[in-house]
């Protein structure tokens, strides 16, 4: 499954020599984890240590048919051609992380959480295990791309009797072996070849002069003012296959308070303020996705109408840096600003819980995509699934964004898909809620020994450090 992360403002890069000595590829991260939960993940750089501790139920390569590291594949399938019951077995003799078996059981239990946690699944009419090896999933309606929907990590199956621990015992390419408040140490499950990464530790960053010391490899998930020069310019450029779009998520109550706020706002003060250097685009969808729209006009006020008034504003942000810069800015706009700016340091889990309450707040939201100008409809109706859903990022639903939305998903002509997006993409820039800020490419670091970088899916853009190759 894809989803929309919530990426925090200041722009993300990497910058170190994956040490062939002991084959460790060793991460920053401005947040160590002192929990995991593969299926209610919402902390966006969880999602780097998840994909490295569980495979998900389903995966596909380019070009090729869909696979299992779990199931066996001549087995798996529909029941029949309503597509409303499917059968799933388990591999023969297939192992957990810590050596025990994985049973039906735990693959029940597993498919049935991942029901009751994840949004945008069929629902479950009832699980049966129909033998040692196999159960059986009864949908109350048939879905021909249910198994396409169980591709992502959370759909991944846990040891039952761990799937409440602080870190689930499961099944990946490598396994939690040390945890502590500052790092996670991850060792890979099987035998591999001399030149792959054999342990993986994802460690808290602290300062530049400990990341030093700690000989860091992967820079790229701390802010960029953190990173020093000299690092940045030995390291080799890869390009994500992640296109990021940067929005203004303004969600007051009041229509007339949003315009008013993003028309006031010196958008491109503010964007240099964040450190952003984006590309202009007239909508919050990246390029290429169907919806996106080229005649959105930016709201305009007179320096009458953006007069201080006595209403205080959230903004919330997740950074110290951030926070810093941004209560200098609004500070600066006292007179000629209509709102008072409380600036709200987060911690980032905090922080898309607020996004996500229907309370009021204003905040920079980033909105992934694989980028591709042929990218499916699936995702284009998960990008409004954040504003139509029970938990979304606005108070009120627009008028005729759900159905719009909900025809468009469920049409079969390309072109009437394309012009319901489009209008759906409209109805929520006329609202208010969101005010595009722009485009980012995303642009990533690595050392120069590492080949091979492979991307583990298109909603993070993390890479798949198992994949990796030492050059010697």
């Amino acid at each position: 499954m894809k989803y929309i992360t919530i990426v925090l403002a200041f722009i993300m890069n990497t910058w170190s020599l994956c040490h062939a000595d002991d084959k460790t590829f060793r991460v920053a991260l401005r947040h160590i984890p002192d929990r995991l939960d593969v299926r209610r993940n919402q902390v966006n750089t969880n999602h780097y240590i998840l994909i490295h501790l569980y495979y998900p139920l389903f995966h596909r390569k380019p070009g090729e048919p869909l696979n299992s590291n779990f199931l066996d594949m001549t087995q798996t399938k529909a029941v029949d051609t309503t597509f409303a019951g499917y059968v799933l077995c388990l591999k023969q003799g297939i192992n957990f992380s810590d050596g025990t078996e994985i049973t039906t059981i735990d693959l029940k239990e597993s498919i049935r959480q991942t029901h009751e946690i994840l949004e945008g699944l069929p629902k479950l009419s009832q699980i049966n295990i129909v033998n040692k090896n196999c159960i059986k999933i009864t949908l109350n309606e048939g879905d021909p791309t249910y198994f396409d929907k169980l591709m992502g990590v959370a759909s991944t199956v846990i040891k039952n009797s761990t799937a409440r621990a602080p870190f689930p015992i499961g099944y990946g390419p490598f396994y939690l072996k040390n945890v502590s408040p500052d790092r996670l140490e991850l060792e890979r499950l099987n035998k591999t070849s001399s030149n792959r990464v054999k342990k993986i530790e994802f460690i808290k960053f602290k300062s530049i002069e400990q990341a030093r010391k700690d000989k860091i490899d992967d820079w790229n998930h701390i802010y960029q003012i953190d990173i020093p020069y000299d690092v940045t310019t030995s390291f080799k450029v890869v390009e994500s296959p992640i296109i990021k779009a940067y929005s203004l998520v303004i969600n007051l109550p009041s229509a007339d308070d949003r315009r008013l706020f993003a028309a006031c706002l010196n958008i491109t003060a503010f964007k240099n303020v964040l450190g952003l250097k984006l590309k202009s685009i007239p909508g919050f969808l990246p390029l290429g996705i169907l919806g996106y729209d080229e005649t959105f006009t930016p709201p305009r006020a007179s320096a009458a109408a953006c007069k201080l008034t006595d209403r205080t504003i959230p903004f919330l942000t997740a950074s110290h840096e951030q926070t810093v810069a941004l209560r200098k800015f609004f500070h600066n706009k006292k007179g000629v600003f209509p709102f008072k700016v409380n600036v709200m340091q987060l911690k980032p889990e905090i922080f898309i819980e607020k996004a996500y309450s229907k309370t009021p707040y204003v905040a920079v939201i980033g909105f992934d995509s694989s980028g591709s100008k042929n990218s499916i409809s699936g995702e284009t109706s998960i990008f409004f699934e954040s504003f139509i859903r029970e938990r979304r990022l606005i108070s009120d639903i627009p008028k005729g964004l759900p159905d719009n939305v909900a025809e468009a998903a469920a049409s079969s002509n390309s072109t009437k898909k394309a012009k319901l997006y489009r209008e759906a993409h409209r109805i929520l820039l006329r609202s208010g809620y969101i005010y595009p800020l722009g485009q980012l490419i995303s642009v990533q670091y690595y050392p120069e020994n590492i080949e091979n970088i492979v991307w583990g899916d298109r909603i993070s853009g993390f890479p798949r450090i198992d994949e990796f190759l030492i050059k010697k």
